[in-house]
């Protein structure tokens, strides 16, 4: 093993260490995760078995359906399709992600007692923001692959809309199990969508690394990504905590976490 690959595990090590031992109960730990990055409202929030989610309806559906539609597509045999999907699916991907923005500002000209088209609610959030998850996962992953990856796939990450509709059925049972509010369905819920949350500024960070790094398309194999997914999740880290202490200065509100 390489020195680089043994940085990045000691990298993931102690990152997952500071997690796992930090004296802090786990939803005070994911809460803690994403502070600097989500308001964390009650009202905004889903609450199971009397417990608040630590994203925000519209983000749990973000970074949710991120993670959901990412792993769909790795199922898909795309982990390394470098092609965005055709113009007809590429159009419904920005159409998912228009409707949240709309749904996003009428809520903001409502919670400002301005004209607004209608009272928002959380299962809206919640579904829009699924489906801005699922397009930010279908346009991220060729992003990514042809920054990463030397040898790429041709495929486009959803070749056709019967392989979308396949990632929207899989935003609707997440929307179903989260708007049911199972009380064992807590922390797996709260746990998939603050890991959506760390994937995805991870491979954000990892393109921004790869190309300040001039390393672009030059990973051929897995253990020759490694030090790009290390450089990233670091990046995410210290973004976070930064979010996190500015939330702290200029609010001065860890409700969430005490």
């Amino acid at each position: 093993m390489t020195k680089s690959a043994l940085f990045t595990l000691l990298v993931c090590a102690v990152l997952a260490a500071a997690f796992l031992l930090f004296p802090w109960p786990l939803q005070q730990k994911l809460f803690a995760v994403a502070y600097g990055l989500d308001p964390q409202r009650p009202t905004h929030s889903y609450f199971i078995a009397g417990m608040q989610i630590p994203l925000e309806a519209r983000k749990l559906g973000m970074f949710g359906g991120f993670l959901l539609t990412y792993l769909y597509l790795l199922a898909l045999r795309r982990g390394r399709a470098a092609n965005f999907p055709p113009a007809s699916v590429s159009a419904l991907l920005l159409g998912f992600i228009a409707t949240m923005g709309l749904d996003g500002l009428n809520a903001t000209l409502f919670d400002l007692g301005l004209p607004n088209a209608y009272a928002p609610v959380l299962a809206l959030r919640l579904a829009t923001g699924l489906l801005a998850g699922i397009a930010m996962a279908g346009l991220l992953l060729p992003a990514f692959n042809g920054t990463m990856w030397h040898d790429v796939s041709p495929l486009p990450s959803l070749r056709n809309m019967g392989e979308a509709a396949g990632a929207l059925a899989l935003a609707v049972c997440f929307f179903a199990i989260v708007d049911a509010r199972p009380a064992i369905l807590y922390y797996p819920v709260a746990i998939l969508g603050i890991t959506g949350l760390v994937t995805e500024l991870t491979l954000i960070n990892s393109i921004i690394a790869m190309v300040l790094g001039r390393r672009v398309g030059m990973a051929r194999t897995l253990q020759d990504a490694l030090p790009a997914f290390a450089a990233g999740l670091i990046l995410t880290t210290c973004e976070l905590a930064v979010m996190s202490a500015v939330h702290y200065v200029m609010l001065g509100d860890m409700a969430g976490l005490m």
